[in-house]
């Protein structure tokens, strides 16, 4: 209003965590090296000598192992790693948006025959890679890679009596318009993500809906035979 003095509010605007020095006021104190993060799957399966493997090209490979192991660089004893070496320069994506899917496909399938692991952690990092180039065509052949891709691992499993969940953290190759500005969308979306039970009893199953992300961890450690701790706080997303 006219004339009005304007007051200085007593606000401080707070981060949720310390995301940059900068800035220093912030909720969370920031995990780093995995510490406070204490039986987290990796872990879990770990103490109860199960041998688990985690699997990717470059472009994933941190986030199934050290992000996975809540920042935590070193494997968890039993815990094996195999990296799929990226051949293509993110910038050409567009191009090769197979990336290092078939030569990843073909590593696990290997694995997965030999019947070592208990458990396989596996990413295929096309769907995103490729979804942030905003290149339409080049997203529906990511697409049609990883389906292909996808689809021969759990054949492969089923071959083994396993179980396959089939999953991903967040949206973004669903989605490649803005449909606000109809231009290209490379960032990630707010869409729900599928989750998938894929076993011989599969038709016997029945699934929690809504569930979390989190909820993964607790349904994997319910399929085998392994209570949950105390810190997990989700839930097994298997209806019992």
């Amino acid at each position: 209003y006219p004339g009005e003095r304007w007051k200085k509010l007593n606000i401080v605007f707070c981060g949720f965590t310390k995301y940059y020095d900068t800035f220093p006021h912030y909720v969370l104190e920031p995990i780093s090296d995995a510490k406070g993060m204490k039986n987290i799957l990796g872990e879990v399966l770990s103490k109860h000598n199960l041998l688990q493997l985690r699997i990717s090209e470059t472009q994933k490979f941190r986030h199934i192992t050290s992000f996975f192991n809540g920042k935590r660089m070193k494997p968890f004893p039993g815990e094996e790693r195999i990296e799929i070496k990226s051949l293509y320069d993110p910038a050409t994506y567009a191009k090769h948006p197979q990336m290092n899917a078939f030569e990843l496909s073909e590593a696990v399938i290997h694995q997965i025959k030999l019947n070592k692991f208990h458990v396989i952690v596996l990413n295929y990092a096309n769907c995103d890679m490729v979804g942030h180039t905003g290149d339409y065509k080049a997203a529906i052949k990511a697409v049609e890679v990883v389906d292909k891709c996808v689809g021969r691992v759990v054949k492969t499993i089923l071959s083994v009596k396993g179980v396959a969940l089939v999953t991903a953290n967040h949206g973004n190759v669903e989605e490649m318009i803005d449909y606000k500005t109809m231009e290209p969308k490379t960032s990630h979306t707010k869409n729900p993500v599928e989750f998938f039970y894929i076993a011989d009893d599969s038709i016997n199953i029945k699934l929690k809906s809504k569930g979390i992300l989190s909820d993964i961890a607790p349904t994997i450690l319910f399929l085998l035979g392994i209570n949950k701790p105390p810190d997990m706080t989700a839930e097994n997303l298997i209806v019992t």
